[in-house]
């Protein structure tokens, strides 16, 4: 058993923002996305890491630490979808996306980590009318 803080990546495509927190000497137990070719990178990039597809709109923390057998993390880390924030794309406010931060938020509402970095797009403040930052 490692003494290094444990991390879990939502959203963590192909591991790129855990990537970072492995590189500063923490350890990934796991991520999860939707996207099966990302999590098979995540998987092969993140050795001892487990990658579980999920749909974060129908998966709760509750199910997922059923799955995994993960009831403790220090860190959760992720960068929610952001093409309906961002002013890259169109800023649709009811891009059914736009809710996944909530999703987030109950990852850290359940585990209570010590940390948690939430990755976004500036925009994510101000669009509607700053209801994600409150």
């Amino acid at each position: 058993m490692s003494n290094k803080p444990t991390i879990i990546d939502l959203f963590c495509g192909c591991g790129g923002l855990s990537q970072g927190f492995i590189d500063a000497g923490f350890e990934v137990i796991l991520g999860i996305d939707n996207w099966q070719d990302a999590l098979t990178t995540f998987e092969n990039t993140h050795r001892g890491a487990k990658g579980v597809k999920a749909d974060l709109f129908e998966e709760t923390p509750q199910s997922i630490s059923n799955k995994t057998g993960i009831k403790k993390i220090d860190v959760i880390v992720g960068g929610p979808p952001c093409q309906g924030f961002s002013i890259a794309g169109k800023r649709v406010i009811d891009d059914e996306r736009n809710k996944l931060y909530k999703s987030f938020v109950s990852f850290v509402e359940y585990y209570k980590p010590k940390v948690f970095v939430m990755e976004n797009v500036p925009n994510i403040i101000s669009m509607g009318k700053g209801i994600v930052k409150d």
